[in-house]
C-alpha cells in the first residue's frame, strides 16, 4: 500500500512540475555573445566581443543580460554599479522581440523608457527594446539579425 501511495505522489508531483520545463525550445539556456556585425557599414564591420564576457540567459519568460567584466550602468545618486538587466521578450520561433528592459538595482529594478538610450548597445540591444529575426537557432549556436546588426552566440 505504501508503494502505491508513494508512486501516486510521485506521479502527481511530476504532473505539477511540468510547467517549469523549458518552453522556448533551444532558446532556453545561457548564451555567450561571440561577435557583433554592423550591417549598416560597407564592408560590414565584425567585432569579436567574446572576451567581453556578455551573457544572455533565457529562462521561461525572462531574459537576463549581464557581464562579469563590464559595468552596465553607474548610478550617480547611490554610487553603485549595475551589472545586469532583466528583459521581457516575445518568442515566436522565427523572431525574438525584446519588449522591456529593466536595469537591476539592489533594492529595485528600473524600466528603461528612452528609445534613444545607449546603455544596452554593448549588449546587443538598441534603445529600450529591440526586434530580431532568428537566422539560426540550434542547440549550440544562435544568430540573431536586426535592421543594422547580427549577433552570434554560443550556448554556454
Amino acid at each position: 500500500m505504501k508503494q502505491i501511495i508513494g508512486l501516486l505522489m510521485l506521479l502527481i508531483m511530476g504532473a505539477y512540475s511540468c510547467d517549469k520545463l523549458p518552453k522556448n525550445d533551444d532558446l532556453d539556456g545561457m548564451w555567450h555573445l561571440q561577435e557583433v556585425t554592423n550591417l549598416s557599414t560597407t564592408p560590414e564591420q565584425v567585432e569579436n566581443v567574446a572576451e567581453g564576457g556578455i551573457y544572455w540567459n533565457v529562462n521561461l519568460d525572462l531574459l537576463q543580460i549581464y557581464s562579469k567584466k563590464r559595468v552596465m550602468y553607474h548610478d550617480e545618486a547611490t554610487g553603485k554599479d549595475v551589472y545586469h538587466a532583466y528583459c521581457r521578450f516575445e518568442y515566436s520561433g522565427a523572431a525574438l522581440n525584446v519588449t522591456k528592459v529593466y536595469l537591476s538595482f539592489d533594492v529595485k529594478d528600473s524600466l528603461l523608457t528612452d528609445p534613444a538610450t545607449t546603455i544596452m548597445e554593448p549588449y546587443g540591444i538598441m534603445g529600450c527594446a529591440d526586434a530580431f529575426n532568428i537566422e539560426h537557432l540550434g542547440s549550440k549556436r544562435m544568430m540573431l539579425v536586426s535592421d543594422d546588426k547580427r549577433l552570434v552566440f554560443r550556448k554556454f
